[in-house]
């Protein structure tokens, strides 16, 4: 049997957290809840290092997918999130009936081990306690009022948790499918909180183009300054400016005149007379 995915999508049922916190903003501190609620169960657990090490894994990479903000992905989390509670109901539902219908309470006490049999024993020799089997009576009453007062109490504590996890899954799968929809930035806790991020990132790029602008305007002016340098320095190197000898009409007939004395005055001495 094949488990198709896409199918698996439905619409969005809430648009924010209780009407507090944008939807993005309470996926993300449900999966931080999760890390740390896992982190300090497994904490007593030396044993299951390599299993903490990859839920913790698991929950990060849940937390970096959540504030891609993509569709697909954030369904895929939700599934996860879903089976991830599934699992844990399971042996919560094992847990809840054994402690309802298997357990007497009846105020018994119970010796788990040896080495709290020898303390018991011990304790008995001095005289610090009584048989176990002392004043059962009185203990099976005592213990069923306190289970009778405190029966009614857990099972709302249950319950409420019970209900609190659904409302997050729901949460999760709104969550994809604003995302998918393409609604999600339209979301009133959304858009504050985009204006928000939209302000601040304005205002680092003012800060980052008035910086831009400070870098080009020092570098224009250097650009000048090596302009004006190698202006000076070429004219240094050419020195003051040499004009060539020019002639005009006059002068080059004085200057033929002065080379050639002879034929300037046989030109004088010409005449069609």
């Amino acid at each position: 049997m094949r488990v198709n995915m896409r199918r698996m999508t439905p619409g969005a049922v809430f648009n924010s957290f209780l009407g507090i916190l944008d939807l993005k903003l309470d996926c993300a501190s449900v999966r931080r809840a999760s890390i740390h609620a896992e982190d300090d169960t497994n904490k007593l657990t030396a044993d299951q290092q390599g299993r903490r090490f990859a839920t913790l894994w698991a929950f990060l990479w849940a937390l970096s997918v959540i504030k891609l903000e993509v569709a697909k992905k954030s369904l895929f989390v939700a599934h996860l999130y879903v089976i991830d509670h599934a699992i844990a109901w399971v042996f919560h539902y094992i847990f809840y009936y054994a402690y309802w219908y298997t357990l007497k309470h009846d105020g018994t006490r119970v010796l788990n081990s040896q080495a709290q049999k020898d303390i018991f024993e011990l304790a008995l020799s001095r005289g610090e306690t009584e048989p176990l089997d002392a004043g059962r009576d009185k203990q099976a009453q005592l213990a069923h009022e306190i289970w009778n007062k405190e029966k009614g109490y857990a099972l709302g504590v249950i319950a409420v948790g019970f209900l609190l996890k659904v409302y997050f899954i729901f949460l999760m799968y709104s969550y994809a499918a604003h995302l998918r929809s393409g609604t999600y930035h339209q979301l009133p806790l959304t858009t504050h909180a985009n204006q928000v991020t939209q302000i601040e990132a304005r205002r680092a790029s003012l800060a980052a183009t008035a910086l831009d602008e400070e870098i080009e305007m020092e570098r224009a002016l250097a650009d000048v300054e090596r302009i004006e340098r190698g202006a000076r320095a070429s004219e240094e190197a050419v020195g003051s400016p040499r004009t060539s000898p020019r002639m005009n009409a006059a002068g080059n007939g004085t200057a033929a005149a002065a080379g050639r004395p002879g034929k300037s005055r046989d030109s004088d001495e010409f005449s069609w007379d």
